[in-house]
């Protein structure tokens, strides 16, 4: 019997999808984003105290792990130059690894 090739492509995906799930499970790498979650944000949100310290940087629902340093006032201006140039960019997903999820 052959299926038609619509029903075919059909059960290749889910077959596809299954290995690459297995695949994930079996893996301490996990990725968080793309069609994984409601939200839809591109962005990353930094959190910062009332005195501008960093205290949670999150994309999506799920908190990243960050480093502060301070930098001199050249830096700083640098950085700013270079967010007012920059192409408006998003990020679909964040890939962890080195612990189980």
């Amino acid at each position: 019997m052959r299926f038609p090739d619509s029903r075919w492509r059909c059960e290749v995906t889910v077959l596809r999808r299954l290995r690459a799930a297995a695949a994930a499970f079996a893996s301490p790498q996990r990725t968080y984003g793309g069609a994984g979650t409601i939200h839809q944000t591109g962005e990353v949100d930094v959190e910062l105290s009332p005195t501008g310290q960093v205290v949670a940087v999150w994309f999506r629902c799920v908190a990243l792990p960050f480093t502060q340093r301070s930098v001199d006032v050249r830096r700083a201006v640098e950085m700013v130059q270079m967010y007012e140039h920059l192409k408006p960019e998003s990020i679909e997903a964040v890939v962890f690894s080195g612990r189980a999820a």
